[in-house]
């Protein structure tokens, strides 16, 4: 409960067999005692609390029928009873907490209805002797006596409290009189008064609190007075004052904590202050601080973050240590820590800053402290402070500038001053990086001819010289970096020839050499930096093949590497950057499995962490050793690795 260690040391271990789809769980410490409902077998079964083995000696013995599709369970340790809410049978099954059997003696008559409203939660306040059913499709809670089953206040509509939408769970805190009821469809949590069940705040309004997206699952914690929400679209937990329902950070923003993809279930142990959360999607249980948020240890972690929707380039930036995604399909720029992966502002929603139509690419001036975000569909730069994601001159609309027809490449050149944008209809186009005025005082005067269908830009500060990719030429443009002229007086004599579709490229100015990513064939071809000579004598014995469909590059020059991301193969080859060899001897050593699609790649060699945007499903950043190839830990939230889809969590306490 304090390491995340496998109590049987290891998962197959202390991973113990119960019935179909378990759902919900909780567990008896004074009989030592745990209870998982099992939807698809309509049962729960008991299991000895600490060493897994089941109560009556087989699985069988200790499987007792409840009603359909039991999908919550509670324990009353005073009463000694066990209530499963069964959502198909629309009931609440009482049994004995020690033995299984039936409260009154048979199913049905240990079985009390919660009609048409098909029950998703239950708690019990033991002190008060009240049972809380939360029913999804009539969205309310019904209250009823623990002991006998009956309606608290004799008839269930006498006993039952709206709260609207379409409910997800309960809990109750017995010491301050409050049961805490989540609306996974209006993303919110409602307080009412845990005897009488009015609204806490005098009106529904009043009383009902907005967390995160989807609230799945919530738990309470008596001594530190917090609720604490799992948001299960948004991945992350949200804590609330437990008695006003006030944010524990201020604002929701400061007060929602992320974790891993799809977190449906949630713990907490007062005694060591810890919070577990069970990811659904991630496979496994979040330790989290119990009154700050914090991952409790700082163990390894899968590595990867989720930012926004389709992340389809990365840069990062050392003087502000951050990284920065950005987001094609919600026109945003995500910014994290460059070390932990965390959020700047705490969620990944507070930490995306809007942009211009369809991002696709990004570039970061260390000196100037500013970013830079082409938006491919509105033809448009945007400049964001690098630090804070500000916007340069205070506005979205002040702080973007016209550039050429589908924008969708941009690099930066400190040392002048000037920002280049690659326009995939046509030209280069040199803007001021401090004030994004055109460098030339026009658009036209300002923006330079290359090949066909130029896709990516970078820039030798050293040389002085700016690489153009053109996708439907197969060649590379060198072009002066201050004035835009033809390196060699033509456009012809700048050109220079590479393999199918050139669709990213990168520089090593020590080493001189330039590396051009072939999307259709393969391949990376590497240049001479200064003549365009390739570096092997010819186009073959220049070009190396790497993963399927490689899409960007980065190249870390203290170490020396070259990093491919490649697309179709969820993955990234390390190449050696003097020589293009693989870094490891053989492409399959040398390759590192990421998560799916990846399209943007950036290094930080002086903290060797390499980093590698994921678009369409996964939508995340993942990091890596930059030498060595293997996964970071991310301290977002620390995560130990359970079964498959783990639905829900409770914690037993050391026993003395």
């Amino acid at each position: 409960a304090t390491s995340g260690a496998y109590l049987y040391g290891t998962a197959a271990s202390s991973t113990f067999a119960v019935g179909s789809s378990p759902a919900g769980v909780a567990v008896n410490e004074t009989a030592g005692i745990l209870y998982v409902t099992n939807t698809d077998d309509g049962s729960v079964t008991y299991l000895d609390a600490i060493t897994g083995a089941y109560l009556n000696g087989t699985l069988a013995n200790s499987t007792f029928v409840t009603g359909g599709n039991p999908v919550a369970v509670a324990v009353n340790e005073a009463a000694g009873i066990v209530y499963v809410a069964n959502w198909y049978s629309d009931t609440v099954t009482y049994l004995d907490a020690t033995t299984g059997a039936y409260l009154y003696g048979t199913r049905f008559a240990s079985s009390f209805p919660v009609a048409g409203g098909h029950p998703v939660g239950v708690a019990v306040n033991e002190a008060a002797g009240i049972l809380y059913v939360v029913k999804d499709w009539d969205a309310n809670v019904t209250y009823l006596d623990a002991v006998t089953g009956e309606y608290l206040y004799g008839t269930e509509a006498g006993s039952t409290f709206p709260i609207g939408g379409r409910l997800s769970g309960v809990a109750v805190n017995e010491t301050a009189g409050i049961v805490y009821v989540t609306n996974r469809f209006d993303d919110t949590i409602t307080y009412l008064d845990a005897r009488t069940g009015a609204y806490v705040g005098g009106t529904l309004a009043n009383s009902t609190f907005a967390v995160g997206d989807h609230p799945a699952a919530l738990a309470v914690s008596e001594a530190a007075g917090i609720v604490y929400v799992t948001n299960e679209f948004d991945d992350t937990v949200t804590y609330l004052d437990a008695r006003t329902g006030a944010y524990v950070g201020g604002t929701l923003a400061d007060s929602t904590f992320a974790v891993g993809e799809d977190p449906v279930g949630v713990a907490v142990n007062e005694t060591a202050g810890i919070v577990y959360v069970a990811h659904r999607l991630g496979g496994g249980v979040a330790y989290l601080d119990a009154r700050a948020g914090f991952p409790v240890t700082r163990l390894k972690r899968y590595p990867h973050v989720r930012v926004g929707d389709d992340p389809w380039d990365i840069a990062m930036s050392e003087a502000a240590g951050l990284v920065y995604a950005v987001n094609r399909s919600d026109d945003t720029v995500t910014y994290l820590d460059a070390s932990t992966g965390a959020y700047l502002y705490g969620t990944v929603a507070s930490s995306s800053i809007p942009v211009g139509d369809a991002p696709s690419s990004v570039a970061v001036s260390e000196s100037a402290g500013i970013v830079y975000v082409t938006n491919e569909f509105d033809d448009t730069i945007t400049y964001l402070d690098a630090h804070t994601g500000a916007y340069l001159n205070g506005t979205l609309a002040n702080s973007t500038f016209p550039v050429g027809g589908h924008p969708v490449a941009v690099a930066v050149n400190d040392a002048a001053g000037i920002a280049y944008v690659a326009n995939y209809s046509g030209g280069v186009t040199y803007l001021n990086a401090a004030t994004g005025a055109y460098l030339n005082g026009t658009f036209a005067n300002s923006t330079f001819s290359v090949g066909v269908g130029p896709s990516s830009v970078a820039v030798n500060e050293a040389a002085g010289i700016v690489y153009v990719t053109n996708a439907y030429d197969r060649t590379v443009t060198y072009l002066d970096a201050n004035t835009g002229a033809y390196l060699y007086g033509t456009l012809a004599d700048s050109s220079f020839a590479v393999e199918f579709s050139p669709w990213d490229v990168a520089v090593n100015e020590s080493a001189g050499i330039v590396y051009v990513v072939n999307n259709w064939s393969d391949s990376v071809t590497l240049l001479d930096a200064v003549t365009g000579d390739y570096l092997n004598g010819t186009l073959e014995n220049s070009s190396i093949y790497v993963g399927n469909s490689p899409w960007a590059i980065a190249v870390n020059e203290a170490a020396g590497i070259a990093y491919v991301a490649n697309v179709f193969d969820n993955s990234v080859t390390f190449l050696d950057a003097s020589t293009g060899g693989y870094f490891n001897g053989t492409l399959a050593d040398s390759t590192f499995a990421v998560q799916r699609y990846p399209r943007g790649v950036a290094v930080n060699e002086t903290a060797g962490i390499l980093y590698v945007a994921n678009t369409h499903v996964d939508d995340s950043v993942s990091y890596l050793d930059a030498v060595s190839g293997e996964p970071l830990p991310l301290f977002i939230s620390q995560w130990w690795p359970t079964g498959i889809a783990p639905s829900a969590v409770a914690v037993m306490p050391a026993i003395d």
